[in-house]
């Protein structure tokens, strides 16, 4: 889970700056203990975000002390930076774009991975499931039916496969908009009311043929037995030459 803090659309006036630093601290300490979050996300697109890039990069620095032991997107959606976008401020753990319909790619910048944070967006509108059926709307193309979503997701899970080879420019993560609908979004592989507009099992094949190609990059080469590590804690083989634990799939 990526978990974001929820902002407001528009820039946060002076007087509610301290109020969303309060709540994003309270959140972050409040859902710290779940497992599955693996990364916060403090704006998206510029929400809320200050024109000063220095708020930024303060309000990162807060939650790091709070919770070292997770990720930082700083903004999710660098193109549209309210600072000035396409402007990389350069703090948090990721360099995060927005590309519609096809993934987008960012160049990574030391330590800090490129993400294509949002894509797809592909529309396929079923009446009596949808929130408001004549306002539906999505970011990517209209289609007709589960086959054609199917097609066109291939496509676009293929794309990322594609950008992902590139040395200076491939991205480390890839977040498909959208799982489900969302009010007057209808670009979902869900309904609004979570009916599958496809069959679940060929979302699956798809994302795993993804996985498994990138995973062949991580097999282990040169293998070290041992279970437990220097500190005594039980582990899997790691491979000598990357130290990466092995992935498993569940």
């Amino acid at each position: 889970v990526w978990q974001d803090i929820p902002a407001v659309v528009k820039q946060h006036p002076q007087s509610s700056a301290g109020e969303f630093l309060d709540e994003a601290e309270r959140i972050v300490k409040m859902l710290s203990f779940h497992p599955s979050i693996v990364l916060w996300t403090v704006y998206n697109e510029g929400w809320g975000q200050p024109s000063d890039e220095l708020a930024t990069a303060a309000i990162t620095a807060k939650l790091r002390g709070i919770d070292p032991t997770r990720l930082i997107n700083s903004l999710s959606g660098i193109n549209f930076n309210a600072v000035k976008p396409n402007y990389d401020i350069g703090v948090g753990s990721s360099i995060d774009i927005h590309h519609y319909p096809e993934p987008g790619r960012v160049k990574y910048n030391d330590f800090r991975f490129s993400v294509a944070g949002e894509y797809g967006g592909i529309s396929y509108y079923i009446k009596d499931h949808s929130w408001d059926f004549k306002r539906c709307h999505g970011y990517g193309p209209d289609v007709e039916s589960a086959d054609k979503l199917i097609t066109a997701y291939q496509n676009y899970q293929n794309q990322v496969g594609e950008i992902s080879e590139g040395d200076s420019y491939g991205i480390s993560a890839s977040v498909y908009t959208e799982i489900t609908d969302v009010e007057t979004e209808c670009n979902g592989l869900l309904t609004y009311d979570r009916i599958f507009k496809v069959e679940a099992r060929k979302i699956y094949n798809i994302n795993k043929q993804l996985v498994d190609k990138y995973a062949e990059r991580f097999q282990q080469t040169d293998t070290d037995t041992s279970t437990t590590d220097e500190h005594g804690l039980n582990r899997d083989p790691v491979t000598k030459e990357s130290g990466l634990f092995e992935l498993k799939f569940f």
